[in-house]
């Protein structure tokens, strides 16, 4: 009898991850560890697709956030570029960022310029005008949209004098440039030449007055006329250090500025009025001030009195004591003024009428006898003057 047949064992194909001999179920094992490989590249390719799309719409809100803030800055909007293919992407919730508005400069126009306006005055309104142009760009606009800008910043009466005085009429081919100078020329001609240079001429330092206010209301009336002509530069600066020296009232500094060379600047001038003052206002501060007592004070004038009683007629000064004043005073023992030389003394050739010698006048004669007057005997002041006359 023929034997049976063994039945035949399946043969799995050899693969580089199976080793020969492994049954199927170890086969399909593998097979599925390569699925899970596969899901996870695409898993991690697709969340890297989503990090790049969310750079994307993180890039696009940091450049409309750009542009919003060079439209605010620059006060007009910003043209939007080519719009991408796919259309607008969607900025999430996470990535958008609200945007702060920067705060704009408050512009405020210049007041309206009065008909009796005085020229200094229109001239600091000048000043207000075209800092008010320069920041409203009034250059960039049209030539009429520029003088209607000008007409509103007038008063009624102005604009009147504008169109019928100056013939100025609002359809003008004139610049902006040369109707301020119309209008210039109009108010400076409001007041009379002579006597805006007289207001110059006559310009003091008044009491008390410090020295930068006194050259502000000097330098003021000089704007106000013309100092020289072709506004030649040394001839007004000469003029200035003329007013100048006039006007300030401190006697030494007037002095010290004629011991100058003619040759000095005016800046040299200045400087030197101001140190002056400054030294004059330190000087009083550090002054000491009296802390003696009354009694003190009048004891210790009590005994100058004495000595000065017996101070001898060749001295060449005395002190005077007032009764209102604590502080003694050095006077001129001839002629009692402020002590000077002996030549200079108004004294020097006078005839005393108390006592009849030369040199020295009555108030302050030391004579106990009476030689030669040539006035009656009488009471006499202090100073010499006859009261009344003994008969």
């Amino acid at each position: 009898m023929p034997k049976p047949k063994k039945p035949e064992q399946e043969v799995v194909p050899h693969s580089p991850t199976t080793p020969p001999g492994t049954p199927r179920v170890q086969a399909q094992a593998v097979g599925e560890s390569h699925d899970v490989i596969l899901q996870m590249l695409q898993l991690f390719k697709d969340e890297c697709e989503q990090k790049r799309q969310e750079d994307i719409r993180r890039r696009e809100a940091e450049k409309q956030r750009f542009n919003q803030l060079v439209a605010t800055l620059g006060g007009q909007t910003m043209q939007q570029g080519t719009s991408s293919p796919v259309g607008p992407i969607p900025v999430s919730p996470s990535t958008q960022v609200v945007s702060t508005p920067v705060p704009k400069a408050t512009v405020v126009s210049p007041p309206a310029l009065s008909q009796d306006v005085t020229l200094q005055a229109f001239k600091e309104w000048r000043q207000q005008w075209e800092d008010y142009a320069v920041m409203v760009d009034l250059h960039k606009q049209p030539q009429p949209k520029q003088l209607i800008q000008l007409r509103s910043c007038l008063s009624p009466e102005m604009r009147r004098t504008l169109e019928v005085s100056l013939g100025v009429l609002p359809g003008s081919s004139l610049t902006l440039r040369e109707v301020l100078e119309c209008l210039q020329d109009y108010v400076k001609g409001q007041r009379n030449e002579a006597l805006r240079r007289l207001s110059f001429s006559q310009c003091r330092q008044a009491e008390g007055e410090k020295f930068n206010d006194f050259y502000v209301r000097l330098k003021q009336a000089a704007d106000e006329i013309d100092l020289c002509k072709a506004d030649d530069l040394g001839c007004v600066e000469t003029q200035m250090k003329h007013a100048v020296l006039i006007g300030i009232r401190d006697e030494e500094t007037k002095q010290r500025l004629l011991e100058l060379p003619t040759d000095t600047t005016l800046d040299r001038v200045l400087t030197l009025c101001k140190s002056r003052e400054a030294a004059e206002n330190t000087s009083h501060e550090l002054r000491p001030q009296s802390v003696l007592q009354p009694t003190t004070c009048a004891v210790s004038m009590y005994k100058k009195r004495k000595k000065q009683a017996f101070k001898p007629s060749g001295s060449k000064g005395s002190v005077d004591y007032n009764s209102s004043s604590t502080q003694p005073r050095v006077t001129c023992d001839r002629c009692g003024g402020r002590p000077h030389p002996k030549d200079r003394c108004p004294a020097v050739g006078e005839r005393c009428r108390s006592c009849g010698k030369v040199g020295h006048y009555a108030k302050r004669c030391r004579s106990k006898t009476v030689k030669g007057v040539k006035d009656p005997p009488g009471l006499r002041d202090r100073r010499g003057n006859v009261l009344c006359r003994i008969k």
